[in-house]
């Protein structure tokens, strides 16, 4: 046998007396290792119920906006351009002064098309091809009165120009 390995019978066993005092240094050395064992589990305890709380928040928030994405996701894409015809071309063929209001036109849209329609009126109203008054309903609500001045195409000429959408020159 080699003389540098202890032997032990049973536990508690050793060849020398004077080991008490390194079996008390084990029990000590013991004890620290679980105490701070303990301490590392707490710590990660009570990362772990934080995460679970932000977590928690996190699947929260993901149920409410998913659907909203996903109903974002099947909308197509705007174009003011294409917007802005649609406005257009809700007025009679005719030569007359024609007005219409913006809540009848937007009847029956979509909710948020009607956002893009009012974003796409703006342009129209910039560049002379409608006019918008504000109209006091009876029932206390105001209206908008958008009238054609002109059918003309402003983002068709620029196009046939050689102007892209964005070009500013």
């Amino acid at each position: 046998m080699d003389d540098n390995i202890p032997y032990y019978d049973k536990p508690g066993d050793s060849f020398d007396d004077d080991d008490d005092d390194d079996i008390d240094d084990d029990d000590s050395y013991f004890k620290q290792a679980a105490i701070l064992q303990v301490n590392v589990y707490k710590e990660d305890l009570l990362q772990y119920v934080q995460t679970s709380d932000i977590m928690e928040k996190y699947y929260e928030w993901e149920d409410i906006m998913m659907p909203f994405l996903e109903e974002l996701n099947k909308r197509r894409s705007f174009d003011i351009n294409l917007y802005g015809s649609h406005i257009l071309n809700a007025f009679d063929d005719t030569n007359r002064k024609q007005t219409i209001t913006f809540r009848n036109f937007c009847k029956n849209k979509e909710k948020y098309e009607i956002h893009r329609y009012f974003m796409a009126l703006l342009p129209l109203v910039n560049v002379g091809n409608v006019s918008i008054e504000f109209d006091k309903r009876k029932d206390g609500s105001e209206d908008i009165l958008v009238t054609l001045l002109s059918r003309k195409m402003h983002h068709i000429e620029l196009e046939e120009f050689g102007h892209t959408s964005g070009e500013h020159s």
